[in-house]
């Protein structure tokens, strides 16, 4: 991943920068110690868009698939409704034809034909309001299922908003390091003109002054 190569880019120089600190104070030194610098900066802000690219694509992908949940979880709630209405109906109707237990349907038939006739619409009733009480069950354990996930996604896309804006601070911040060490490394080559005696000349005034 080019974010990988990137990161294993900025350590080799950050590693060069601190062999470059140990050498002797001299112009070369200071100059490739600005170059390399000035590289990691370059490299750190090619990093810091790539992972903001990232980041957004990221947040777009979870975008969709939360505006997708909650078409879903829509649906379901409708779902469920339309279940509850159906039970509550059946229920009203049961109440309606005074059939609320098997004990009354037995002793409300005149003759054996009524009565196997009201037992057997019993069963059915009873069957019908089970299958309706399980799909009940099932649409409402999906919908909590369907709610969970929407929950964790919405999460996510909130932590990868902060980790965009924390990532936009840093790539500003990298600019203004990149053109702070162009100045300086420009400052030293005017100074010194690009002469090494001049440069250790420079570095004594300054070690006399501390």
């Amino acid at each position: 991943e080019k974010i990988e190569e990137l990161e294993d880019q900025i350590e080799e120089y950050e590693d060069k920068i601190e062999d470059l600190q140990s050498e002797a104070n001299t112009l070369n030194r200071e100059i490739e110690s600005f170059n390399a610098q000035i590289n990691v900066t370059q490299l750190k802000i090619s990093n810091s868009i790539e992972k903001i690219r990232r980041t957004e694509r990221e947040i777009d992908d979870l975008t969709g698939d939360i505006g997708q949940m909650i078409e879903r979880i829509d649906q379901m709630s409708e779902r469920i409704e339309y279940q509850e209405d159906i039970l509550n109906e059946r229920i009203r109707e049961r109440y309606k034809t005074r059939e609320t237990s098997p004990m009354m349907v037995l002793l409300g038939s005149d003759t054996l034909n009524d009565l196997v006739k009201k037992a057997a619409y019993l069963k059915v009733m009873e069957l019908q309001d089970n299958k309706v009480l399980s799909q009940m069950r099932d649409t409402k354990n999906v919908y909590n299922r369907q709610k969970k996930l929407y929950e964790d996604q919405k999460e996510k896309e909130e932590e990868l908003q902060e980790q965009l804006i924390i990532e936009k601070a840093n790539l500003d911040w990298y600019k203004v390091s990149l053109e702070s060490k162009k100045a300086e490394k420009a400052r030293l080559l005017e100074a010194t003109q690009n002469d090494e005696q001049k440069y250790q000349d420079l570095l004594a005034e300054a070690k006399a002054e501390l």
